[in-house]
């Protein structure tokens, strides 16, 4: 098979990619989309931040999803600026996902969409979500994905009796989530850490 350059994706492809350019002698490209830092909410795992460290030096070129990736893979890794690229993420939805409304409820509904993992924050969302349902009895909170936090917010979603008012989706593949778009009127991204969030237009 020929090829011209190998592409890894993250931590856990660093190894397989830092493998095959020793054994094909082709560029290797590393594409950090998050660091451990990012998506631990702090220090994190030392192992995953060795990784990080030997696949993006072992690389010859480092693709960033923001300025913000890049600063962090500069201060906190010491990656060459020469080495380092930024390419952002990018994201498209039909114009009518987010213009056309497709009610499911009468009253206002407001969305998560992403991991239910702690770098993006759901725990604030359902918090956000007592506060405002004891006001706005009517609001109906959508959390949609999947994520360890999962059952976790489940098991307190439960806990504080928000019922019908507070659903969780699980996993929606792209046409569900043009749906659920044109059926929310707000969508709140409460991450702890957002290197570059893929968001709704």
């Amino acid at each position: 098979m020929d090829y011209d350059l190998i592409h890894a994706h993250d931590w856990l492809c660093y190894p397989a990619g830092m493998l095959a350019r020793k054994i094909g002698q082709k560029p290797l490209i590393v594409h950090i989309h998050a660091t451990e830092f990012d998506r631990a909410g702090g220090p994190g795992d030392e192992r995953i931040h060795k990784i990080e460290h030997a696949g993006m030096t072992y690389a010859d070129k480092v693709v960033a999803v923001s300025q913000y990736t890049a600063q962090m893979i500069m201060s906190r890794y010491r990656i060459d600026t020469a080495k380092i690229r930024i390419v952002h993420n990018a994201f498209s939805v039909p114009e009518d996902a987010v213009v056309s409304k497709e009610r499911i409820f009468t009253g206002p509904v407001i969305l998560f969409l992403g991991r239910i993992t702690l770098q993006k924050g759901p725990d604030y969302f359902l918090e956000m979500a007592e506060r405002v349902l004891a006001v706005h009895p009517e609001a109906r909170f959508i959390m949609a994905g999947t994520g360890d936090m999962s059952r976790k917010l489940l098991r307190r979603s439960a806990s504080l009796k928000l019922r019908n008012r507070f659903l969780f989706t699980g996993f929606l593949n792209r046409k569900q989530v043009e749906r659920v778009l044109r059926a929310s009127d707000i969508y709140v991204l409460p991450s702890v850490s957002e290197p570059f969030g893929i968001q709704p237009p």
